[in-house]
């Protein structure tokens, strides 16, 4: 039998007191192929807690981070696809994620293989800008260059 796991853990960096990490895993047990999966990880070395997405907005503030995840959703199936959002959505229709990180542009939500299109997509990530956080993710967790520039 022909059956295979790895899991490789890596540190992506930190921003202000976070520190970034992203599991990869892959599985194979026989079939047409193998499924990959990865799961960032977030921790503050100031309080020694992990975060999650969460923990990184605003209170009251989760609709607004929706709506603009649902707008890069729409964005990448312009981008990916020859549907519009509309139509691929009867399909694969979007939903949050917990999964998400933050990198050099802002709030990255990655996607498993079948969570919002086929496998043959690989795992989707929609990034929300930080130029369009300010108000929804707490301050700590903002660039300065975000932070300090105007409305």
């Amino acid at each position: 039998m022909n059956y295979q796991f790895e899991v490789a853990p890596s540190y992506l960096g930190h921003i202000g007191n976070v520190e970034l990490f992203k599991i990869n895993s892959y599985i194979y047990l026989g079939g047409a192929h193998g499924l990959g999966y990865s799961e960032y990880k977030i921790f503050n070395v100031a309080t020694k807690k992990e975060l999650n997405l969460e923990d990184l907005l605003i209170s009251g503030q989760q609709k607004k981070f929706e709506a603009l995840a649902y707008t890069a959703y729409k964005d990448w199936v312009k981008g990916q696809t020859d549907s519009d959002a509309q139509s691929f959505e009867k399909n694969w229709p979007f939903s949050m994620t917990d999964n998400a990180t933050l990198n050099n542009e802002g709030i990255a939500l990655t996607y498993q293989p079948y969570e919002i299109a086929p496998y043959a997509f690989g795992m989707p990530t929609l990034t929300v800008p930080y130029a369009k956080l300010k108000g929804i993710i707490k301050p700590e967790y903002l660039p300065k260059s975000v932070t300090k520039a105007k409305k």
